[in-house]
């Protein structure tokens, strides 16, 4: 729906909602920016499938990271969101507990009329 609009869906990459929005903004031909928080060439699974998706459909994947950087700290994460919050003009974002009881934010974020 939002990429029906016009929206740019900037994204993590995490499972859940950030691929729900992912997909959902593919399927409607819309713009999509996904920031990782590890080296690009080390995506693997679920992720690197996503961010081909992202790429072949003309869309950004990006990352600060060497390429082959694999090793993730939870800094990355923290990191990585502040990419995206600096790409943002609007936002929606959700939270939810891990396994370990930390706290992780998801990040389903939106750019109205990035281009």
């Amino acid at each position: 729906m939002l990429a029906q609009h016009d929206w740019t869906i900037v994204t993590g990459l995490a499972y859940g909602c950030d691929t729900a929005v992912t997909e959902g903004a593919l399927s409607a031909a819309g713009k999509v920016i996904g920031v990782v928080p590890r080296g690009l060439k080390a995506l693997r699974g679920h992720t690197k499938k996503l961010a081909e998706r992202i790429f072949n459909a003309g869309g950004i994947v990006l990352s600060e990271y060497p390429d082959d950087l694999s090793k993730i700290f939870g800094w990355h994460y923290l990191r990585r969101n502040a990419i995206i919050t600096g790409l943002l003009r609007k936002r929606s974002l959700s939270q939810r507990k891990s396994d370990q009881d930390r706290l992780l934010l998801q990040t389903t974020l939106y750019v109205k009329g990035a281009r």
